[in-house]
């Protein structure tokens, strides 16, 4: 096959097309396929263009992504959560485990940002010879923020197989030859084209305030920024980190959900909006919004749609939703666990506060008897109790839920649990005021031990009293419980000049220069006849 074939078949995505028509006679494969579009007719309208840039978006959502594999993984490593999976639990896994390696779909985070970096790709070789008169009142260059979104989207795919993979392969065109020896990217190499890609972004993207509703959603300035800050956390590059930091919380484009009344449903519900779908009451009519609020600096949008649907256990794939709630919900495979451990570490309130612990375990995790669901009298959970003996997996349960991202309680009649529709806050201004916060600590500038409380303070509690290791870690811990960050916070801080914790912390079986990683896909290696070569210590 031709690599104008190859083209043809990777833009149309027809996967399953192939398949089907794999089985079938030559005669049969020679019929004209008339409403195919290759490369070279396809990218020529600005719908071309503005259709191409939207499925930059998709991988992220996918199953092998934040639909599902991600987390699993991120919640199985992290030594706050147990999960089913023994091999991820107690590391044992290899670069063969189905959550690395893949299957038939090749749902693994390795395939999915490829396909995400191949996506992006094609914008930035395509759309700069579009034609795109299309101006806003402003004068602003449409072209130029699709390009600026395209290389923020490939800056965040290769951000996380940088973080988890060290040095995958660089791509910087479409890559059509599946069978090229591709080798790895220097680490270093790797951070460098993040950065490039991430500043261009910046000097080229709108603000989160400067986007119409419909487009909310998409990457902006602030996410940009966010995001490059964050890759100069990863690399311990705590001065640049802070400058960067220092730009978004000045921007005043953001700022935590804060309590509108002095009520506990008001701060739980303040702070369990930002993983809701829908918006949360508080006391004396206080609306908490969900999606899209002050808080949220990048999201990825879900949807229960239906419409089109040839699989509704493959969310990216013609499914709009997550199978977070199947997977990890009460009705659902139910197998993930927070640990009592966990639990532990959610702080008594000060005297008089309205709750009797921090307000982030209620939003966080169910305990004995709270209520699975209080808003739709129609859902099967509503009022009831949660009981670990009935809504999670006893064989790994330590008596509790995890309820972030999972309440208020998504229930669909046709598809059950499948398809969730609540967006997830991957960059949030929490997460930003807490790298400050380090970043501060580290370089002994700026006011971090001030970012940090003002998350404190949005949970009612006291101030801590000094910037430290154990304030940071703690901090991080308990605000951001749940949200794919407690492993990667644990490889970061095992791998400091002077580590604030020990690989026994992180577990027994973690081995200091492996484990820090993912293994690369074996059979990718493989394939390329051993260019490529395996993560650090696998």
């Amino acid at each position: 096959m031709t690599n104008k074939n190859l083209k043809n078949h990777f833009f149309n995505l027809l996967f399953l097309t192939a398949l089907f028509l794999s089985a079938c006679s030559e005669e049969f494969l020679e019929v004209e396929l008339k409403n195919d579009l290759g490369v070279e007719s396809y990218y020529e309208t600005p719908e071309h263009a503005f259709n191409a840039v939207t499925s930059i978006y998709d991988p992220l959502k996918g199953r092998g992504m934040f639909g599902v594999t991600y987390p699993y993984i991120l919640y199985a490593l992290s030594d706050r959560i147990i999960n089913e999976n023994s091999a991820l639990n107690s590391f044992s896994y290899t670069s063969r485990t189905s959550q690395f390696q893949g299957g038939q779909y090749d749902w693994t985070p390795w395939a999915l940002c490829y396909r995400g970096v191949f996506r992006c790709n094609l914008v930035l070789d395509h759309v700069p010879g579009i034609n795109i008169n299309e101006e806003d009142p402003e004068n602003y260059d449409l072209k130029t923020r699709y390009l600026a979104e395209a290389r923020f989207m490939r800056a965040l795919y290769y951000f996380y197989l940088t973080a988890h993979f060290y040095h995958p392969i660089l791509l910087e065109e479409p890559a059509f030859d599946l069978t090229y020896p591709y080798t790895n990217a220097d680490n270093e190499v790797m951070w460098n084209f993040i950065e490039d890609d991430l500043l261009f972004a910046i000097e080229n993207l709108p603000k989160k305030s400067e986007y119409d509703d419909k487009d909310m959603g998409r990457a902006t300035w602030g996410a940009a920024k966010s995001l490059l800050g964050k890759s100069y956390v990863y690399q311990q590059k705590w001065m640049l980190a802070l400058q960067e930091f220092e730009d978004v919380m000045a921007s005043g484009e953001y700022e935590l959900s804060l309590p509108q009344n002095q009520d506990s449903i008001d701060y739980v519900n303040a702070f369990l909006a930002n993983f809701s779908y829908m918006d949360l009451p508080g006391s004396n009519g206080a609306v908490y919004k969900a999606e899209h609020n002050s808080e949220s600096i990048f999201e990825i949008k879900y949807i229960n749609s239906h419409e089109n649907v040839i699989n509704e256990w493959n969310p990216g794939l013609q499914g709009d939703g997550s199978l977070m709630s199947q997977y990890f919900g009460p009705e659902g495979f139910k197998n993930v666990v927070p640990t009592t451990e966990m639990v532990e570490q959610f702080e008594a309130t000060p005297v008089g506060h309205p709750s009797e612990f921090d307000p982030r375990l209620y939003a966080s995790i169910f305990r004995e008897g709270d209520l699975m669901e209080v808003f739709n009298s129609s859902n099967p959970l509503y009022e009831k109790p949660f009981f670990f003996y009935l809504y999670t997996n006893t064989g790994i349960s330590e008596g509790y839920g995890l309820k972030k991202y999972l309440f208020p309680n998504h229930r669909d009649d046709t598809y059950g649990e499948f398809l969730d529709p609540t967006n997830q806050r991957i960059i949030r201004y929490a997460d930003v005021l807490l790298m400050y916060a380090e970043a501060s600590y580290h370089t002994g500038t700026g006011d971090g031990l001030g970012a940090l409380n003002r998350v404190r303070t949005r949970v009612g509690l006291e101030p801590a009293p000094a910037l430290t290791p154990e304030a940071i870690m703690h901090e991080r811990d308990v605000e951001l419980f749940g949200e794919w960050l407690r492993f990667p916070d644990l490889v970061r801080w095992v791998q400091l000049p002077n580590p604030w914790v020990t690989p026994q912390d992180i577990h027994p079986n973690f081995v200091k220069g492996k484990h820090e990683y993912f293994p690369i896909p074996e059979k990718t290696i493989v394939r390329l006849n051993g260019s490529l070569k395996q993560s650090p210590g696998w």
